[in-house]
């Protein structure tokens, strides 16, 4: 059931300070384009803020900070739902889709030291201070470049994580991301910004993303002059890079190519453990991380042409003519081309061969010439 009037804007919302300066943002960002609304915020507590005394990777569940809103939004209790979209699994529940991405913020993470220890940076803390974080991405990472410091889970929200440094006494320091920080108003509190280069930032941080059901046009029309274009893409080659590493350590996926090296990759069966192996010493790991996000983009934007309006309607502005049709003719002729050599596999006599290549060179393009949506794009096998 809908709301009683299209003019009555149900928004989900997790109770959180931050979660409700961020729902704010958003409704006052629609407010500007439809005066004649009326939004309502509906908040809740999802099962990462209930469960308070266990650290986040042991809980288990994927969507702790997202499943109780969409649950809401199946449920029709809500019309849409903000999240940070960090929080957002790669795979959302059937029957609900990404409304829109606004402009992203600064994704970085951020150094926030207790008082008596704001003129030190993570290499100079002495050693064994402990540093606070709920995060398994950063722990990994600081353990990995500090050894000489100690990591401890520190739970709750900002407000409370800044408390518990404040007054604890026992952390020296806790990393936040900036993003959050900077709408709360506490960027003052940033002791110092860490650089991509030692602190990799999560998948979709200092994004806002709104959830909306598939089939609600009227939110998602609402919705789509919000759409920051660049954030969008940028998240969507996140997001698939992390849909497709996750896939392959569930083993969902097969590895074609296992090997990667500046300019070459070296394909062999999944099946070969000792291919494998003796290649595995060679794989260049920030080569293989770039190329994967950018084969997992493509494949995501392939797959998404012929269904996901959003994407579509996102790059038509984009769309060059006097290029599409050079690039259409191109394309064309290589397609002929490769029927032909299909043909010669099939036993066609080379004369034949022949008189059908010159002639699929030079003939026009008849039913090729319709928007290949359907096709999929040939992937640079450098």
């Amino acid at each position: 059931m809908e709301s009683e009037t299209k003019n009555v804007i149900r928004v989900g919302s997790r109770k959180s300070e931050l979660a409700l300066i961020q729902t704010n943002y958003v409704i006052d960002c629609l407010k500007k384009l439809n005066p004649e609304k009326e939004f309502t915020v509906v908040t809740m507590t999802t099962l990462g803020d209930r469960i308070l005394d266990v650290s986040l990777p042991k809980i288990g569940e994927k969507s702790l900070f997202t499943k109780d809103l969409e649950d809401a939004l199946r449920n029709d209790t809500v019309d849409f739902v903000v999240h940070s979209l960090k929080d957002l699994p790669t795979t959302l529940p059937e029957g609900l889709a990404i409304g829109a991405v606004f402009e992203r913020e600064d994704p970085r993470d951020a150094l926030v030291l207790r008082e008596d220890f704001k003129d030190h940076t993570l290499a100079t803390l002495p050693e064994g201070s402990v540093i606070g974080t709920s995060s398994l991405r950063r722990t990994a990472q600081l353990r990995g470049s500090y050894p000489q410091l100690r990591v401890v889970d520190v739970r709750g929200n900002l407000n409370t994580r800044l408390r518990k440094l404040d007054s604890s006494g026992q952390y020296a320091g806790l990393l936040l991301a900036s993003a959050g920080l900077g709408r709360m108003g506490w960027k003052d509190r940033i002791s110092k910004i860490l650089p991509c280069a030692d602190m990799k930032y999560a998948v979709g941080q200092g994004a806002l993303a709104v959830e909306c059901r598939a089939d609600n046009t009227h939110i998602l029309n609402m919705l789509a002059p919000f759409n920051h274009a660049e954030t969008y893409c940028r998240i969507l080659a996140e997001r698939s890079f992390l849909k497709t590493l996750g896939s392959w350590r569930r083993g969902a996926s097969s590895r074609p190519w296992v090997s990667l090296c500046v300019r070459h990759a070296v394909e062999c069966r999944a099946d070969n453990t000792n291919i494998l192996n003796m290649l595995a010493p060679f794989n260049h790991a920030e080569t293989y991380c770039r190329i994967l996000a950018e084969r997992s983009f493509l494949k995501t934007l392939v797959e998404c042409r012929a269904d996901n309006t959003n994407i579509l309607n996102m790059l038509a502005p984009f769309n060059h003519a006097e290029t599409y049709c050079r690039i259409l003719a191109e394309r064309s002729f290589l397609k002929t081309l490769g029927e032909s050599m299909c043909e010669v596999r099939s036993g066609v006599s080379r004369r034949q061969h022949e008189h059908t290549e010159h002639a699929g060179a030079l003939q026009p393009c008849g039913d090729l010439l319709q928007d290949p949506g359907g096709e999929e794009l040939p992937q640079d096998p450098g």
